[in-house]
Order: structure tokens, then sequence, then C-alpha cells
């Protein structure tokens, strides 16, 4: 008996350093599998089941794009490519861009999974977690992964709570930098992340702060699954209340 077929395959790769490095497959059972390197709280691989109300949602966007015919529209410069195969069609647009129906429809549905459905059901990934004056690393899913902790960079940027920048601030681990002879780098020191694995970051940032300010706070760090190394960036937004 054969199983599930696939419903689609999405990717989005390139663009300027980091570089995204995405990946989302969904079958027909609704069961899926992604990966995720670039720009959320949770970077690594993902798995699980769409509740029935998003396979509705999904295959309906999906019957809207087989009324399609193949499309690309040129990237922009600098920009990641996002591939779409699906129904024996195919769609390559840059990251940036909506497509007209009947594309937008099921573009904007699997670009919300990976934002959405997909950091639900982490398999091998870390989650950043972050007040305004502490930050950590934190293992999720069950299977582990190995983080370039020596590479890690962490990137602060105080905002107003009406959008204004008020203030800026970088860090790296103590003596994660070695002089090679022409300038600094980073040494790597790979750790394996596993479940109850957690690592404190540098956050000992000096940027004042008062009630309703807005901390965006990066971490780019490189993550390895087998013997691939990936270059993965996390952010999150953390609210001041001091």
């Amino acid at each position: 008996m054969s199983g599930p077929s696939r419903l689609l395959h999405f990717e989005r790769q390139g663009g300027a350093p980091p570089e995204d490095d995405e990946e989302l497959t969904v079958l027909d059972d609704g069961s899926f599998s992604a990966r995720r390197t670039i720009g959320g709280r949770m970077i690594g691989t993902f798995a699980g089941q769409l509740e029935s109300t998003a396979q509705l949602d999904l295959k309906r966007a999906l019957a809207a794009a087989a009324k399609a015919d193949d499309l690309t529209l040129e990237t922009p410069r600098h920009g990641a490519t996002e591939v779409l195969e699906a129904g024996g069609r195919t769609l390559r647009i840059g990251s940036n861009e909506m497509p007209r129906a009947p594309w937008r429809a099921l573009v904007e549905r699997v670009r919300a999974m990976l934002t959405d459905e997909v950091v639900d059901a982490p398999a091998a990934a870390i989650e950043l977690l972050a007040d305004s004056r502490t930050a950590r690393l934190v293992h999720v899913g069950s299977e582990p992964l190995e983080v370039d902790i020596g590479s890690l960079a962490v990137r602060v940027t105080r905002m107003s709570d009406e959008g204004g920048v008020l203030g800026r601030w970088n860090g790296r681990p103590a003596g994660s930098l070695v002089d090679n002879g022409e300038r600094l780098v980073p040494t790597p020191r790979w750790v394996t992340a596993g479940p109850g694995w957690s690592a404190p970051i540098p956050f000992d940032h000096p940027l004042e702060l008062a009630p309703g300010d807005m901390l965006q706070v990066w971490v780019d760090v490189p993550i390895r699954d087998g013997e691939r190394e990936r270059d993965g960036r996390l952010y999150v937004p953390v609210l001041t209340d001091a």
C-alpha cells in the first residue's frame, strides 16, 4: 500500500547574508515537515500535523492554484527566491513579491504556515527567549541538533513606542574573537543541543529603558543537522516595563 502523496513543496533560498534556507513539504494527509533558519523565534527542523481547518484552507488555495500556469517573476537583486511546486505547476518569485490570483492565496497560506503552524511543532530546534535584561537559547523538540555558540552574535535595537530608534548594541560571547593576523574572527565552538539544553547569551547592553520601549533582539548563530552547516538568525521583540 502506498503512503500519502505530496500536496506541495516550498523552498526559500538566498538573499543577503545570512541567506535564507527555508523548506516546507505538505502531504495529502495533512502531515508536514519543514526547516526554518531566518527571522523567527525558533530555527531548526519541524514536523507535525495540520488541524482540520488549516487543511481545508490549504486545499481551497490549492484548488485555486490548479487553474494557474507556471510563473516566474525575477527576484530583485540581493533578494531571496521562493519556489513553490503544487499540482504539477511551479511558481518562482522573490520573497518580497506577491503574485496575482490564482497563485496569490496559496502563496499567502504557505508563508503563513512557516510563521504559525510550523513553529508549533519543533522536532530539532532552538528558541530565543529574552526579556529586557536577559536572553538565552533553549532546545525545543525531541531531537538534537548542533549549535555553534562560539560564533554567536547578538544585536539589540531600542525603539520608542512611536517607532523611533533610541539606541543600538552588539555583543558576542567573551573570548569568542581571535586575531587571525588581519582582523578579529569568531572561534567556532560547536555543542550538541538536546532536550533540556539551555545556554545564556551575552545581553549586558547599556541601553537605558523606559516603560513602553520595544527592544528588537536578533541572534545570529550557525546550526548543523548532520553534516550540513546553516547560518541561522533568530528574532524576538521585547516590550519593556522598566
